[in-house]
């Protein structure tokens, strides 16, 4: 009889502790590792591609991915160039007062002419610690091969803040870091017109 009480499942008194210490002790580990980054997330919003008229200037192609954090009307005309078309009449640019509380964070890529629709930049997330910034984005290369190229671009509009520093993270990768308190706004640097 005695050996079948030990079978029941029933736990001693003296066991109880330690059992809802494990517990306690898993349920923070599990918790723990289902927390995100440090960091709170910071809004953001996506610039669609027809919103201007215009397009990433070229960089030095040593730079798969180019990326900036713009913060002025002359930062935004060094990286995009006017693209006029007849009959579009929207502008090739953001109104100078955008930039009085906003900045935008452009990342760029060149690839073959992707299928229409067909998503290649897509934001993760960004988060903010103290003065550092960082994206997460996913690139996914086109499928289909193509005879053409093109500039990818990502552009998000976000609150004006103090940054030290901007984390770029394509598929997880760390890609580059901007430092524009130390004048670093954009890598490559723009091309000088």
């Amino acid at each position: 009889m005695n050996g079948e009480a030990g079978r029941t499942g029933a736990v001693s008194p003296s066991a109880r502790p330690r059992s809802m210490l494990s517990l306690a002790a898993a349920a923070m580990c599990l918790l723990a590792r289902a927390a995100p980054a440090a960091g709170d997330d910071v809004p953001f919003q996506v610039v669609g591609r027809n919103d201007y008229r215009n397009f990433v200037a070229n960089w030095d192609d040593s730079h798969a991915v180019f990326m900036a954090l713009i913060r002025t009307p002359s930062e935004y005309a060094a990286v995009f160039h006017p693209a006029p078309v007849a009959a579009n009449t929207k502008p090739f640019a953001p109104a100078p007062e955008l930039f009085d509380d906003q900045m935008i964070l452009v990342v760029s890529r060149v690839v073959g002419a992707p299928a229409d629709g067909e998503k290649i930049l897509a934001v993760r997330g960004l988060e903010s610690d103290g003065g550092t910034l960082t994206l997460r984005y996913d690139f996914t290369p086109p499928a289909a091969a193509a005879t053409f190229t093109v500039k990818e671009v990502l552009q998000l509009r976000i609150p004006r803040r103090e940054v030290e520093r901007v984390r770029v993270l394509e598929n997880d990768v760390p890609v580059g870091e901007l430092r524009p308190a130390e004048g670093v706004w954009s890598i490559p640097p723009p091309p000088k017109r």
